[in-house]
């Protein structure tokens, strides 16, 4: 009995911090991180500020959530997404096609991670996306380069250097969509990759 109160308990739990979550991402989306408050999150969830700083003891601790579940969320497309491309593709070239297709299909939380990232760190000094999860990512990039044989040295400046074209080219087509040609520019990315590798 003791059992089966503890797990629906932890079903309720996970469920309700999932949906303050939710709601949390749905609010910086419309207004910002900035004019998004644990307060108006509470209004909107209609839950007691109370509940709220139950499952998350202030702002930085909702917002680390928030780096925290759309960062596994882009891994886990990435990861998806390269299963399905054949071997001969390579996968470096499929990881850039994986990036590009999360930031197609997932326009907001793109847009959010970037500005809770950016804000976050700037004001807060935090590292939830910053110098460690740039570091993995690099680390991750690395690794794809060395399995396509495309170099046995140190490849930290072309991993910086792709990580930085894929952020920085989400970033101008969340700004302006109507000018930045995903397709292009991810096309463009894989044939200065290729140029410079040969």
């Amino acid at each position: 009995m003791k059992e089966t109160t503890k797990t629906k308990q932890s079903f309720i739990e996970s469920h309700r911090r999932k949906q303050i979550l939710d709601i949390a991402i749905d609010m910086i989306s419309k207004n910002g991180y900035q004019q998004t408050t644990m307060a108006n999150i509470a209004r909107e969830a209609e839950f007691s500020k109370g509940v709220i700083f139950y499952y998350f003891k202030n702002k930085e601790e909702l917002v680390s959530a928030i780096s925290l579940t759309l960062l596994e969320e882009l891994r886990e497309h990435t990861i998806r997404c390269m299963k399905k491309h054949s071997a001969e593709q390579g996968q470096l070239f499929a990881y850039i096609e994986a990036y590009f297709d999360f930031i197609r299909k997932n326009r907001k939380k793109f847009s959010i991670l970037m500005e809770v990232g950016f804000n976050h760190n700037t004001m807060n000094q935090c590292s939830v996306f910053g110098a460690k999860e740039y570091a993995e990512c690099r680390r991750r990039l690395d690794k794809l380069i060395k399995m396509d044989g495309i170099s046995n040295k140190g490849n930290q400046p072309l991993s910086a250097v792709i990580q930085g074209m894929l952020d920085g080219i989400g970033i101008q087509w969340i700004a302006d969509k109507s000018s930045v040609d995903l397709d292009a520019c991810q096309k463009t990315v894989i044939e200065m990759i290729e140029r410079h590798i040969s």
